[in-house]
């Protein structure tokens, strides 16, 4: 009963979650909770404004499987990394690209090269800022043939090369013209920007380190794992939780 119960409420839970964090955040996955150092009450303001704080529990019909952004491929696993992870663009509720982490961007006349803009003072989670390094790091772990990520193309062919020209721009120049390469990165978190600090000894990322709205705090295996605000999140105000 529990577990139907579950499945009837998952999306007003997902869509909950979404409405408290940043735009379009998704709700974390199977048994997670989503907490604050503030009041856990979820009550609303007489004016019908959101009240900071609380905790939120969600269970899920399935569990995750990873959380490596670059190998992750599940559902549920992207519904946990959506809230922790940005790319440098991103759709809004009406599907319109948008800069995100990136401030503009453009394309060289021979089509072959976009150069990005970094939002300045971005940080992640850890408190460290995020720059260009970050983003070519992430990009070319996800292209590496080695790493066996199955959205590379989102980025493009190992071949790719990406160069971080300064501190807060970035160059990724194709083999071929890749006219819709900013609406490629913005599609979904595999395209995320994650801190380099991130990996592990092995080489595999359990618990990525990113600029979204909430950090990983707890993991137990793939039944229970615990999201709380990131206190560095560059979103004035926000998230609520």
């Amino acid at each position: 009963m529990r577990r139907t119960h579950a499945m009837l409420t998952i999306l007003l839970l997902v869509a909950l979650l979404a409405a408290c964090a940043a735009p379009a955040a998704n709700a974390p996955a199977a048994e997670s909770a989503t907490e604050s150092a503030g009041n856990e009450s979820t009550a609303m303001a007489d004016s019908g404004e959101p009240v900071p704080g609380g905790t939120l529990r969600v269970a899920f019909q399935n569990e995750w499987a990873g959380l490596d952004p670059h190998i992750a491929s599940s559902y549920s696993s992207y519904q946990i990394l959506n809230n922790v992870l940005e790319g440098l663009t991103f759709y809004d509720d009406d599907m319109n690209l948008q800069p995100w982490l990136a401030e503009s961007w453009e394309q060289s006349e021979d089509g072959l090269t976009w150069t990005f803009h970094l939002r300045q003072g971005v940080l992640f989670s850890n408190g460290r800022e995020m720059t260009a390094e970050d983003v070519k790091w992430s990009y070319e772990r996800l292209i590496n043939p080695e790493t066996g990520a199955g959205n590379a193309a989102r980025v493009g062919p190992p071949e790719t090369k990406i160069e971080a020209v300064d501190d807060y721009t970035v160059a990724i120049t194709h083999p071929e013209p890749f006219g819709i390469f900013p609406q490629s990165v913005g599609f979904d978190k595999s395209t995320g920007i994650v801190a380099k600090e991130s990996l592990e000894d092995d080489g595999t990322i359990n618990a990525p380190i990113g600029t979204g709205p909430f950090q990983i705090s707890e993991v137990e295996g793939t039944t229970r794992l615990v999201l709380t605000k990131n206190e560095n999140y560059w979103q004035e105000g926000l998230p609520y939780l």
